[in-house]
């Protein structure tokens, strides 16, 4: 039994797209299980060439950003929701 997603590059972009587009509408446990699912592809990723893990990489590295800036985000409105 595999504890990751298998794919290639394309299915990687693919996921990493549509955790992109899911960003402004989605609640944190929504994003923190869209990220642990990009999470077991990236490791599940077979790579046919060096530019394919490059790509990965710097794919990877953006969305890291990008979901830890929205939900810092929403953990921020829940806290002044809170008061």
């Amino acid at each position: 039994m595999s504890l990751t997603i298998p794919g290639d590059i394309n299915n990687l972009k693919a996921l990493g797209r549509d955790l992109v587009l899911a960003l402004p509408g989605a609640t944190l446990e929504e994003l923190d299980a869209g990220w642990k699912c990009y999470g077991l592809a990236y490791l599940g990723c077979e790579y046919k060439s060096p530019s394919d893990e490059v790509q990965a990489v710097a794919l990877t590295k953006m969305l890291s950003r990008m979901v830890g800036e929205r939900m810092m985000e929403l953990e921020l409105k829940e806290l002044h929701d809170e008061h």
